[in-house]
């Protein structure tokens, strides 16, 4: 899997809860991302994602 390419990176928030970010993005296809929010929690991480009609896409994922 082709990584992204972070091309500007904005923190948000930073607590000691966890930390929120804007970051703008390129996407191996080319397509380029303005506004993806990543929410980094202590133990977890949370992103919301929405796709052109502002439905939000959700995907169940488990890492060690």
């Amino acid at each position: 899997m082709e990584k992204w390419k972070t091309i500007k990176s904005e923190p948000l928030a930073d607590s000691r809860w966890g930390k929120v970010r804007k970051d703008s993005v390129d996407l191996p296809n080319g397509q380029h991302i303005d506004d993806f929010y990543a929410i980094s929690l202590n133990d977890a991480v949370a992103i919301v994602a929405l796709d052109d009609a502002g439905n939000i896409v959700l995907k169940k994922e488990y890492r060690y």
